[in-house]
């Protein structure tokens, strides 16, 4: 193993050595130094307890090499409890020696590396880091280590510990797989870190399929929602915009499979305007897509049958935008507004819609209800009383695309 620094057992003020600085590496020297360290009054019933140094008789005293206590046999469990101790009492003489010395197994290697990590809490510890490189790095090492719900623990240590610079220094190893990697995504997403998401962005190991699926199975409240989703649902404008802007973010795909709804029907739908308008600015825009249900219609109808009134004169003003529009059933935004009791939406709609929009609106049922309330607003507003949301109704509206239009109404300025 390569020595990555050593120590010299002689210096009091704590700082590490290079090798080729230390003024003796015999392991007699080392282990006396950490008994002194750790304020043992005896070196003998510390040192052969923690590191064991009968099977290494050339380095014993031949006067103690009859001693109970180096008989003890040098065993994995023993080195293990050692390195184990070393790391939580931060002994980073022992911890150079432990790794220098012994071959440690798998479970030895990764066993410590979660502990050193917790040990290292925020990364504010140089020589806490140092050790868990070193640990990292070590051949043993798994980086994707699981633990449950085949969640990679080491990318879940650093969150916990809140420690970004090992987090960044985890999305550089090639070695970390995709699975690490959409974890350590989807953890940013849900716990709105916008500043690493920042970062995350534009890190080749966050690849667009992952900035763009939908969240993993930890995370229950969020599960099967896109990062977008997630964002815009905590009312994390910030983010939801700072993806909008990202080529790795697709804003033209639905939300989530068997739906129509893009990122723009989402944000109209949340009454963002702010975010709205960064995806309207985005060249990569296509408000003709998805194929069969382009996201100008879809949008318009979300907004509509949110009750979303200023989002709508928003988008109708703009070239793309139709108020006629139907969905693939058959269904027209006015038929959205109505059947959700947007009465506001409703009343702004009747007059600009076309005559074939609404004579079909909602159904032939639907439309004896809706005339019905027309007739009851009317003799309402000419009582000077404030108008009430229409009434709702059971029926289904007819499939199929209606008659084509001989051309809508010009849009009122807004």
């Amino acid at each position: 193993m390569t020595v990555l620094f050593g120590v010299n057992p002689s210096n009091r003020d704590g700082q590490l050595r290079p090798p080729s600085a230390t003024a003796s590496n015999n392991p007699l020297e080392l282990l006396s130094a950490v008994a002194e360290q750790l304020g043992e009054a005896d070196e003998r019933a510390v040192a052969p307890d923690r590191f064991t140094r009968a099977s290494h008789p050339e380095e014993a005293n031949p006067a103690e090499a009859n001693s109970p206590a180096r008989q003890q046999p040098v065993t994995p469990r023993r080195v293990n409890n050692a390195l184990i101790d070393a790391i939580e009492h931060k002994d980073f003489q022992a911890i150079s020696y432990l790794l220098q010395r012994y071959n440690l197994s798998k479970a030895q290697v990764e066993e410590a590396a979660l502990l050193a990590i917790s040990q290292a809490g925020r990364g504010t510890d140089p020589q806490m880091n140092t050790v868990v490189e070193q640990l990292l790095n070590h051949s043993e090492m798994d980086v994707n280590l699981t633990g449950r719900n085949n969640q990679p623990e080491v990318v879940l240590a650093a969150y916990n510990n809140k420690n970004a610079r090992l987090l960044v220094g985890l999305l550089n190893k090639p070695e970390l797989n995709l699975n690490s990697r959409k974890f350590a995504w989807d953890k940013a997403v849900v716990n709105n870190l916008t500043d690493l998401i920042e970062y995350m962005l534009d890190h080749p190991a966050i690849t667009p399929s992952i900035v763009n699926s939908p969240l993993g199975e930890g995370f229950r409240a969020h599960h099967g929602s896109s990062g977008w989703v997630s964002a815009m649902g905590q009312g994390n404008f910030q983010l939801a915009k700072l993806l909008a802007k990202h080529p790795k973010f697709d804003i033209n795909a639905p939300l989530s499979p068997g739906t129509c709804l893009t990122p723009l029907g989402g944000a109209a739908v949340r009454n963002s305007e702010e975010v709205v308008r960064v995806l309207l600015a985005e060249n990569r825009l296509r408000l003709d897509q998805p194929a069969g249900a382009p996201q100008s219609d879809t949008t318009i109808f979300a907004a509509a049958g949110a009750g979303r009134l200023r989002m709508l004169q928003t988008l109708l003003a703009r070239p793309g935008f139709n108020i006629n529009a139907i969905n693939p059933e058959g269904v027209s935004a006015l038929d959205n507004a109505f059947n959700n009791g947007r009465a506001d939406v409703v009343h702004w709609m009747l007059p600009r819609v076309h005559d074939t929009v609404l004579l079909r609106a909602g159904g032939p049922q639907a439309r004896e209800h809706l005339m019905g309330w027309l007739w009851s607003e009317f003799q309402r507003l000419a009582q000077g009383r404030p108008p009430q949301s229409p009434p709702p109704h059971q029926g289904r509206p007819p499939q199929g695309p209606p008659p084509p239009p001989q051309g809508p109404p010009p849009l009122d300025p807004v």
